[in-house]
Formats: C-alpha cells, sequence, structure tokens
C-alpha cells in the first residue's frame, strides 16, 4: 500500500484514513488489479480499489442484516451500536417459533398432523435452543398459516445429516388463518417469531 501513496489523492476533509495490513498474496493481487484497471500510463490507485472493496462490502452487510434482523444500521447513532446490537441478540433469542411452509393439500396436512414430526433443511441451527413452537404455513392455495403445535423435540434427521427432525405436539388451530397483506407475499424459507405475536397477528407481516 505504502507503494502507492504517492500516486493516490490527497482524502477529502469527511474521508478518514485507516491503516490496512496485507500479506504478500494480497498485496501482489492488489497491484495486479492496479495494473489492470490503471490505463496506458500509469496504475490505478490501489487506495481506491481498497475503498471500493469496502464499500461493496459495508452494502452487502447492511443488505443482509436488514434481511435476517429487519433493521437498518445505518439510522443508528454510532454510539448507541453496542447497546442497541445487545437488544437484537435478546430479541433473537426470544423468537421461539419456526414457521415452516408446506405443500398444502388436505392428504398433506392430515399426514404431517397424524406424524406429528417434520423434516426441514435451510434451518438457523444457532435458533434451535430457543424454539418452543412450529407453526404451519401451507402454500398454495391456502398460503397463510392455520395451526401451531408445541415443539416436544428437535434432533438430527436420521435419513439425511443435512436436515433436522421437529417433533411436535397435537397441532392447535388459529381462531381465523393468517394470510399475507400482499397477496404476491409468500413464506419460502423457515422464518422466525415469537408465539404471543403470532397469536395476536392479522396478517403476516405482522410475524416478521
Amino acid at each position: 500500500m505504502n507503494n502507492e501513496k504517492n500516486r493516490t489523492n490527497k482524502p477529502s476533509d469527511d474521508k478518514k484514513k485507516i491503516t490496512v495490513i496485507l500479506d504478500d498474496e494480497q498485496m501482489e493481487l492488489l497491484e495486479k488489479l492496479s495494473v489492470f484497471y490503471g490505463s496506458e500510463e500509469e496504475k490505478a490507485p490501489a487506495g481506491r480499489i481498497v475503498e471500493n472493496a469496502v464499500k461493496s462490502y459495508t452494502s452487502e452487510q447492511v443488505r443482509f442484516i436488514v434481511s435476517r434482523y429487519a433493521i437498518d444500521i445505518r439510522g443508528i447513532p454510532l454510539t448507541e451500536m453496542r447497546e442497541y446490537r445487545h437488544e437484537v441478540c435478546v430479541n433473537i433469542a426470544s423468537r421461539d417459533t419456526i414457521v415452516l411452509p408446506l405443500i398444502e393439500c388436505r392428504e398433506n396436512r392430515t399426514a404431517v398432523f397424524e406424524r406429528r414430526s417434520l423434516e426441514t433443511a435451510h434451518i438457523d441451527r444457532a435458533k434451535l435452543p430457543h424454539l418452543n413452537y412450529v407453526a404451519f404455513y401451507w402454500n398454495t392455495p391456502l398460503c397463510g398459516i392455520s395451526h401451531y403445535a408445541k415443539i416436544v423435540s428437535i434432533e438430527p434427521c436420521p435419513s439425511d445429516v443435512g436436515k433436522v427432525l421437529i417433533n411436535f405436539d397435537t397441532p392447535e388451530e388459529l381462531p381465523e388463518c393468517i394470510h399475507a397483506k400482499d397477496q404476491q407475499y409468500r413464506v419460502k424459507r423457515p422464518k422466525y417469531t415469537m408465539l404471543t405475536i403470532l397469536l395476536e397477528a392479522k396478517v403476516l407481516e405482522d410475524l416478521f
């Protein structure tokens, strides 16, 4: 990075400097990128390449946090970030209900409820210790949550190491099926909420 120091423009007043430590392999790749993205006369400033990489990474992480935790950290003051992170972790731990999307048909629903167990993949293993209930979201044509049940146990699936087996008690029917306000909205992967929110929800958007 020091080799490119004199070639980069002086940072503007609203920018701050940081020190980036790279190993030989990363440094060589950065030098190659400088040549590749440069002109015939000179290399592109390495600092600008690193800056663009940081912008790309931070934007990606902001989108990830929004999609996973439904919060946008860009609106949170830095002085409150640690306290807010703690609140988010507590909120995640309080999400005791997993919403599972299932294929809707009378035979399938009867089979699932009689078997009282479901195999599922794409589950967040970090949330497993906090789960106490499972809610059943049925895809087309119902497109809604009709029942929920208390989880008896969660164990590795014997037939597929990539899945877990959720065993549950007798399902309870909700007073009204919970549909999405947006008719195009679908639950395609397991999602997490709280039982208290589920029992009071009017539409799916209330849950997540």
